[in-house]
């Protein structure tokens, strides 16, 4: 049974990035920004009248923006929160454990340990800072890349958990 292991702590950058990650990819964010995009477009686009001056359509252009500007913000509101919660409650900045092997995905910290079995992960990505690993739709172990001493020690355990995923996906495991 082969083992990789990797020990860190979260920061709230890391969640951050994770949540920024995770949202910028969502299919509703997208779905809400096009739609507000296109109504915001055609109010902007569409004469109010034929008599219809510039400075009437600056005006409800900049209306318009700023209540997308404002859209948005309401958006990222949650993620906000989120950081603020963070500082407040530095206990949830726990040490982490990460081991891969050949079964599962296993992560120990001071609050108790979790095993995630391959079959079970619906998806891995890798960002510049990140190695995301989810255990569902909205939860994933995120394993910043500060937390290794080489960018090659990061793209190995990268590769690994990505070796194993595929594994369990196509069916050529093994057991």
């Amino acid at each position: 049974m082969s083992r990789l292991h990797v020990n860190y702590t979260l920061s709230y950058y890391d969640s951050l990035r994770f949540n920024l990650y995770h949202l910028s990819r969502s299919p509703y964010m997208w779905t809400l920004a096009l739609a507000y995009f296109g109504y915001t477009s055609w109010l902007l686009w569409t004469p109010v009248s034929e008599d219809e001056v510039l400075w009437a359509k600056v005006i409800a252009f900049l209306i318009v923006q700023g209540g997308h500007l404002g859209f948005w913000l309401l958006l990222f509101l949650p993620l906000l929160a989120l950081v603020l919660f963070i500082r407040k409650y530095r206990d949830w900045r726990v040490d982490h454990t990460i081991t891969i092997t050949d079964n599962s995905l296993d992560e120990v910290t001071p609050n108790g340990s979790l095993q995630t079995k391959w079959d079970s992960i619906p998806k891995v990505a890798k960002t510049k800072k990140l190695i995301i690993v989810y255990r569902n739709k909205k939860r994933a172990h995120v394993i910043p890349r500060r937390a290794f001493q080489t960018s090659g020690e990061f793209d190995l355990f990268f590769h690994e958990v990505k070796v194993r995923f595929n594994e369990v996906k196509v069916g050529t495991r093994s057991e």
